[in-house]
């Protein structure tokens, strides 16, 4: 069955603290990577390109920050799991149980499903990241997040805390920051705010930049997710 309208992405978004799920249609996009692991489900199977190739089962398992475009698809579940928390989601363990599904990976890259299937922790932070990330997450909703409050939380040098970051989530502060700043203008978006209160209470500069965001990590304008 085909999409009607590929260009656009008519759903519903529900969003928890650590994960979020969207159900409805999978129009085009480009190819994106982000710091959430992904789940696609869709029947009689969900469709992804990566590396050059087409990948399809009931069920896809996108590893976190893996290159990848979804194609469209008339309806899917797509699931994003933050990797630094155990997010329970037991639909989603029962939509995984009952069919094959296949990870979408990459050498070297964050290997999350397979722990998170197990209902393993993911890999114990460093205690001075861990007090750091939770300075950051209520810097977010008050102002601009200062890389200096938060090395000083860590007992560390900037340049030291920009470092130990990268190497315990895989990803830049910059990247990580931006991630954090999507899930809570998506929160206030879901709450009924309209795109550019949503920006500004994510602590975007403004509605511009926080479209530029969403088309640099999932591949598609903003236009085409609040267009239905």
């Amino acid at each position: 069955m085909a999409v009607t309208d590929a260009r656009n992405w008519p759903g519903t978004l529900e969003i928890g603290e650590f994960s979020a799920r969207w159900r409805g249609a999978v129009g085009d996009s480009l190819s994106h990577s982000h710091f959430a692991a992904q789940a696609v489900i869709a029947a009689p199977s969900a469709s992804v390109e990566h590396a050059g190739a087409v990948i399809e089962a009931p069920t896809l398992l996108i590893e976190p920050n893996v290159p990848h475009r979804l194609r469209p698809r008339p309806l899917a579940d797509l699931y994003f799991v933050e990797p630094t928390r155990h997010a329970v989601l037991p639909e989603l363990v029962a939509a995984i149980s009952a069919g094959p599904y296949r990870l979408v990976s990459q050498p070297s890259g964050i290997a999350f499903w397979e722990g998170w299937l197990a209902k393993e922790e993911p890999a114990q932070r460093d205690r001075r990241l861990i007090d750091a990330m939770w300075l950051l997450d209520s810097q977010l909703e008050t102002g601009p997040v200062r890389l200096a409050a938060l090395a000083g939380a860590a007992g560390l040098s900037p340049d030291r805390f920009r470092h130990l970051f990268v190497e315990q989530l895989g990803i830049p502060l910059r990247r990580y920051i931006l991630w954090r700043r999507m899930r809570l203008a998506a929160q206030r978006l879901a709450a009924g705010e309209n795109v550019t209160e949503a920006a500004h209470g994510g602590g975007f500069s403004d509605a511009a930049h926080f479209a530029r965001t969403i088309k640099h990590m999932f591949g598609v304008n903003a236009s085409q997710l609040f267009a239905a």
